[in-house]
Formats: C-alpha cells, sequence, structure tokens
C-alpha cells in the first residue's frame, strides 16, 4: 500500500466493515449453534473470525459450483446464507448476559487495543507485503477478479489447482474497493491475523484465560513470522483449529460440523485440516483410553476422516516425492519459531495439571503434530502420493503448528498460578514484562525495517516501467524473467508475457518460457521472432539486463530507475556494444565485506562475470578495474551502478576522472553518468558514508548469509557500461 495515511486507513476501514458486515451474522449463528451458553465475552472475541472463516468458505463454493469467481454469484451465496443465520439468530437467540466483567478490565482492553494496532500496523509502514508468497496469491486474486479463473495467461496454455479461499475472497475486495491485487491481499491477510489472535483471546476465555493466552502467544514467534514471510493462507487455515478446538471443549460436541471443517478446510488450505486431524485424533485416544470403547461420534468422524482422505488422493500430485525443503520440522525450527520461553512454559504447564482434561488433550495434540514432522525423513519416496501431499502441505509446519497449542497450555499455566500458592506467584507478572519487551523489540526491528525497501519484492523502476507497455501493439509477447520480479501481477491487457508463478499444483499444458530463454542465452534473435517475442522486461533486482546488454540483437526503449523495456532489432550488430562487470572477492578488502547474494536462490538468470556473492559497504570504499572492449573506445557511452541500500546513505561513485554522488532512496536504485568519450582502461571506485546503524535483518533467521543484528549499507551488484545509440524511442 504506502500511500498516504488516510487513503489507508479509509481503505482499512472499508475493508473490514464490508467483511463483517457479510460475515458476522453468518458467524454468530455459527457460534450460536455450536455453543448456546457460551460467555459473551468468548462469543464476541470468536465472533469475527467465525464470520470470516465463513465467508471464505462460501465463496471458495461459489468457484467451485459455479466453475470460477463471479463476484454476483459470491453475493447470491452469501446473501442466502445471511438471511438464513439472521431467522436463525432471531427464532433462537444466545442465553447469555450481556454484562461480563472480562471485556471491563483494563488488561482485556489494552490487549485488544494492541491487537488491532500491531496486526495492521504493517500495512502503513510496506508498500507490498515482506516475503515472496505474495506474489502468487496476488497473481491468483487478480486472475479471479478479471477472468474469473485460475487459467495461466496467454502465451502459454495451462492452469493452476490451488485452494480458492484465500485469494477469491482478496479478488472480492479487489473488486468492491477497488484496490490492486496486492493491496488486497496485504489487507485481508493483516485482517486474518487480527481476527485470529482476537479469536483465540475469546476461545482461551473459557478457562479465564485469554489475556494470559496472548501474552504467552507474544512469547513465541511462530505465526507472526509466517505472516511477515506473507504466508496468509496458512495462517487462515488455523481458523478452523480455533473452532474445532471450541467444538471439542463444548457441551454439544458437534462432530458433523467438526468432519465438515476438516473436509471443506482444505478450500483454505490442507494445513489447517491435518492440524485439525491431529486434534480430533488426540480427543478420540483420550477418550478410548478413559472408557475403554470408541463413541459413535468417533466413529462419525472417522468416516468424515476416510472422505477426506479419498478426498486428498484425488489432489495428490502424482510422481512426486516427498519433500523436504526445510528439513525436518520437530527439531530445531520448532524450537527456534515456538521460542524457548514458550516451549518452556507449554511443557511445565502439561507436567503441572496433567489431571485436567483440556491440559491432557493440549499434550497429546501437541505430541500427535510432533510425530506428524517425521514424515520429512521419507524425503524422496514417491510410491504413496497422499505423503507427498502431506509433505507439501506441512513442508514449514515447526515455524506456526505448534504455536497456538502451546500458547493455551502456557496461558492456563499463567491463569492458574494466583490460585496455586505452590507455584511461583512471580511468574504471571515477569511473563507479562517480558511479553511486553517483545512487542517493543518486534514492532521497533519492524520501523527499521520499513526503511530497508531493498528486503522487499517490488522496485519504483518496475512499477514505472509498466507505463511504457500500454504504447506497444495489441498482443505483443514480452519475455520477463521466471523470476519474482519478473511476474507481473497487473500488466496491460495489449500485452502478454512469459513468466508466470509456480504455486500449488501447476498444470502445463504448453510453456513458451524455456525455449524463449535458451534462444536469449544463445543469443538467436531469429528463434526469438519465429516464437512472435520482439520485447523484454528486466528488472534491478534480476540479472537479464546484464545478459542482454552484451547481445548483439537487443536495444532498449525505456529505461526507469534500472527497470528497463527492450526490443529485439530486426538484424544482429556486428559487435558487442556493452557489458557487465562487478567486483570480484580479491577487490574486497578492508572495510569491505565478500557476502551472499541473498536473492541467489530465486535467481533465475546468472552472468559469467558475476559471482554468487555481493560486495557489501557500511563505511569506506572498494575499486577495481577492467580493460575497455576495442568498438567502444574513444566513444560516448553511460556507465550505471546497480546497488540496494536503505534509505539515507550517501554514495559516491567514481569512473576514471568522473564522479557522481547520491543519496540513497531505499530499495534496488542505479546510479548512473554520461561518458563523452571511453578511455582504454576503466577504474571504478565506490564509497559510502553514513552507514553502519544497527537493524534486525529477518534474514539472519534463513540461510542466506546474513547476520540477525546487522548493519546498514550498500550491497554492490553489478555495473552496466553501454556504448551511445542503443536507446530507441518507441514508436
Amino acid at each position: 500500500m504506502l500511500s498516504h495515511p488516510l487513503v489507508i486507513f479509509s481503505q482499512s476501514i472499508m475493508g473490514l466493515a464490508l467483511l463483517l458486515v457479510l460475515g458476522l451474522p453468518i458467524g454468530l449463528a455459527l457460534l450460536r449453534c455450536l455453543e448456546p451458553e457460551q460467555k459473551f465475552s468468548s462469543t464476541i472475541l470468536l465472533a469475527p473470525m467465525a464470520g470470516l472463516l465463513c465467508l471464505m468458505l462460501l465463496i471458495a463454493s461459489s468457484v467451485l459450483i459455479f466453475g470460477g469467481f463471479t463476484i454476483s454469484a459470491c453475493f447470491f451465496l452469501i446473501l442466502i446464507a445471511e438471511i438464513i443465520s439472521i431467522r436463525f439468530l432471531l427464532k433462537v437467540p444466545f442465553e447469555v448476559e450481556i454484562d461480563d466483567s472480562f471485556l471491563k478490565q483494563k488488561m482485556t482492553r489494552i490487549s485488544i487495543a494492541l491487537v488491532i494496532i500491531l496486526s495492521l500496523l504493517p500495512i502503513y509502514l510496506f508498500k507490498v507485503p515482506n516475503g515472496v508468497d505474495w506474489i502468487g496469491f496476488s497473481s491468483l486474486t487478480n486472475l479471479y477478479a478479471t477472468t474469473g479463473s485460475t487459467q495461466i495467461p496467454s502465451p502459454n496454455i495451462g492452469y493452476w489447482t490451488y485452494p480458492p479461499a484465500f485469494p477469491a475472497t482478496a479478488a472480492l475486495l479487489q473488486v468492491a474497493l477497488s484496490l490492486p491485487a496486492s493491496d488486497a491481499v496485504h489487507l485481508l491477510g493483516r485482517i486474518s491475523l487480527m481476527f485470529l489472535l482476537l479469536a483465540l483471546m475469546g476461545l482461551a476465555q473459557r478457562w479465564n484465560a485469554g489475556v494470559e493466552t496472548l501474552i504467552a502467544m507474544a512469547l513465541g514467534f511462530g505465526l507472526f513470522v509466517k505472516v511477515h514471510d506473507s504466508g496468509y493462507p496458512t495462517l487462515v487455515s488455523q481458523f478452523i483449529v480455533i473452532i474445532g478446538l471450541l467444538i471439542l471443549t463444548s457441551k454439544k460436541q458437534n462432530k458433523i460440523i467438526l468432519g465438515l471443517l476438516i473436509l471443506f478446510g482444505g478450500l483454505i488450505h490442507p494445513s489447517g485440516s491435518l492440524i485439525l486431524v491431529a486434534l480430533v485424533l488426540s480427543e478420540i485416544i483420550l477418550n478410548k483410553y478413559n472408557n475403554g470403547a470408541f463413541r459413535h461420534e468417533d466413529k462419525v468422524f472417522l468416516v468424515f476422516f476416510i472422505v477426506a482422505v479419498l478426498f486428498a488422493s484425488i489432489l495428490s500430485p502424482e510422481g512426486v516425492a516427498i519433500q523436504s525443503e526445510y528439513g525436518w520440522q520437530g527439531g530445531s525450527p520448532l524450537i527456534l519459531f515456538a521460542g524457548p520461553l514458550l516451549l518452556a512454559l507449554a511443557a511445565w504447564s502439561s507436567w503441572q495439571f496433567k489431571e485436567q482434561e483440556i491440559s491432557r488433550q493440549l499434550s497429546t495434540w501437541i505430541l500427535i503434530l510432533w510425530l506428524m514432522t517425521f514424515i520429512h525423513f521419507l524425503a524422496g519416496f514417491e510410491s504413496f502420493s497422499l505423503l507427498s501431499l502431506i509433505s507439501l502441505s506441512l513442508y514449514s509446519m515447526g515455524v506456526y503448528a505448534f504455536h497456538i497449542p502451546f500458547a493455551l497450555a502456557a496461558g492456563i499455566l499463567l491463569a492458574q498460578i494466583p490460585e496455586k500458592k505452590t507455584l511461583p506467584q512471580y511468574l504471571p507478572r515477569t511473563a507479562t514484562i517480558l511479553a511486553f519487551t517483545f512487542l517493543l523489540i518486534g514492532q521497533s526491528a519492524l520501523l527499521l525495517l520499513s526503511s530497508h525497501q531493498e528486503m522487499l519484492l517490488k522496485n519504483n523502476g518496475d512499477d514505472a516501467i509498466l507505463e511504457h507497455l500500454e504504447s506497444l501493439p495489441e498482443g505483443t509477447i514480452i519475455y520477463t524473467e521466471q523470476a519474482h520480479w519478473g511476474f507481473i501481477i497487473e500488466a496491460p491487457k495489449n500485452v502478454h508475457l512469459t513468466s508466470y508463478p509456480n504455486l500449488g499444483l501447476l498444470t502445463e499444458e504448453y510453456s513458451i518460457q524455456d525455449g524463449a530463454t535458451s534462444a536469449i542465452r544463445a543469443d538467436d534473435g531469429i528463434a526469438l521472432k519465429n516464437m512472435g517475442i520482439r520485447y523484454a522486461l528486466s528488472s534491478p533486482m534480476g540479472l537479464l539486463g546484464a545478459n542482454l546488454i552484451e547481445s548483439k540483437w537487443w536495444q532498449i526503449l525505456a529505461e526507469e530507475n534500472g527497470a528497463k523495456l527492450w526490443q529485439l532489432s530486426n538484424n544482429s550488430n556486428q559487435e558487442q556494444r556493452g557489458f557487465a562487470i562487478a567486483p570480484q572477492q580479491n577487490d574486497c578488502i578492508d572495510e569491505c565485506t565478500w557476502r551472499p547474494d541473498p536473492w541467489e536462490d530465486h535467481r533465475w538468470w546468472g552472468h559469467q562475470q558475476l559471482s554468487d556473492n555481493r560486495a557489501f559497504l557500511s563505511e569506506g570504499g572498494v575499486s577495481w578495474d577492467t580493460p575497455l572492449l576495442e568498438n567502444m573506445q574513444s566513444k560516448a557511452g553511460s556507465i550505471e551502478l546497480f546497488f540496494d541500500a536503505p534509505q539515507g546513505l550517501e554514495l559516491t561513485f567514481h569512473v576514471n576522472e568522473q564522479f557522481v554522488k547520491q543519496n540513497t532512496n531505499g530499495g534496488f536504485e542505479t546510479i548512473r553518468m554520461d561518458i563523452d568519450a571511453f578511455e582504454n582502461h576503466l577504474i571504478f571506485t565506490i564509497e559510502i558514508e553514513n552507514g553502519g546503524s544497527r537493524w534486525l535483518n529477518p534474514r539472519g533467521l534463513t540461510e542466506r548469509g546474513a547476520p540477525l543484528f546487522d548493519i546498514d549499507g550498500v550491497t554492490i551488484h553489478y555495473v552496466e557500461v553501454r556504448q551511445a545509440g542503443m536507446m530507441q524511442t518507441i514508436n
């Protein structure tokens, strides 16, 4: 988003109001059906999440029933559900008193206010979500909003199979509020986090542990990391886990609705259904242990479970091995993202209250979840496709799957300590202080991160260059990189792009991308013309431009802050008119640090002169030199430095006797100088001032080569040297 704060505020309010108006009556009816005698405070806190869950499932159902997304079909199903819900609520009202002291308590109001503010704050800080997954979700959202389907756009042929609930609901926001797809995805993701935390607070209040459970949540990192990394469908899938807990701890224990949640939870993300299955299995195991026999409702659930397995088997990818992208999730990922403090409190609670039914259920649930992590030890096994689907659904479960059960267990412990005089009475206060300390540190880190736009998959030049596409002929095919920065979410209707995200289960019937990439690598302009490709887009985040500048076929039509629109010439030039160069490891001395390129794993293009590492400067400088191509000597041209940096650093770029200064604006940028006549030899020097400030780099939690406690500085990607005359104008 990152437009005027008042605009963002109005969009947030309208989006929130729309979701509440459409979903709240349905959510209240669901809660009334499940637990008519529930506390008023619990109902109020659970209702927004329950409503959004029902809303998403209705929208996803409309996609399945009508064969695609249409706004009229969505509102048709929602209207029917609202009429039924309102009639039900009028006929069978809640059997609770509205006077609930919990909502009047100071800590309750502070907790609710913090949840609302901190959940929505990133919308105001970042122009797009963090992470990379939002690119795929936004692409599907825009396709739903514009075409109603998940067909891969022309010139490619194929389709995505992905749970429709989240992207289709984001598409409803996109259409109803006239938002860009990425803004709709970001807004829905942050509202979903807010509703989930409020609902967890309402659920925990059944054991008088609402505030304490939120405090325990703040001692862990898992779900917050998942949201920050834009894993929104995984977050939303936890909605059914909350409702499942509500059902299993209620008097009615409606196993039919529980089975339906597991079955239809796959319309959001299968991880939620799998976590809920583990929860229900824990309840069945405990009941069998206590009573020695299965109940009738347990048999009903098992029928639903078998149906869900058969349904999942149909969707399971054939010939795909079990994945283990991030290794075993029951070890270090679990400890790191759950947080040692939360893990210790949950373990202590499980032991201290082992005689309580809820404690035994949470402990058994956690154990089953932990046993499920062992599926990643079967990596490479592909005889049973359902296991492959499960491994894909739970590939990062150590990050998020244990956060809610740990927080509930720890919250119950903190809430009951005042009644247990034998337990340390200082612990609840200490946990509260630590939770607020973590929140303060986390939000401070988030504020610092907001000045590091280079962490985002969005560049001002990439946005600006799209305006030049509108003047191209109708039906133009443009080559774009098969990388996150190469996926154009909302391209002009007159052009077709070659690349598309790999999301969910991708069925490709025809793809032009590989053939076009091979032709560009071979500098085969004839082959590209035969494919109908005469244009290309390059981003300053990628290395496609560094390759095209050395081609004898391509010329530049337009450029915006490092992003370039290229055109294929009618004929090949006889001589190379440009090249790319970068400092090498032996050039990086003194203040210069040689770091792994953080985006290396996402790159589709490489370059023979550029390594997988980059020179990094927080202060001081780096120099290197290169001979000039003989045919470029004494000719006019330009030199452009590609780098990324946070805002506010002072960069000086020297080339022989010329230099230019620039204050960094934040993100991927370029600095350029024109040369009247190239010398035979070029000496480059880059100097940095005002760097060195500390900040918390989330890449330090991964294996991307950056320290967790990082310093401000400039990462040098490459220098582009080109001869005058490579720039053309759009006719």
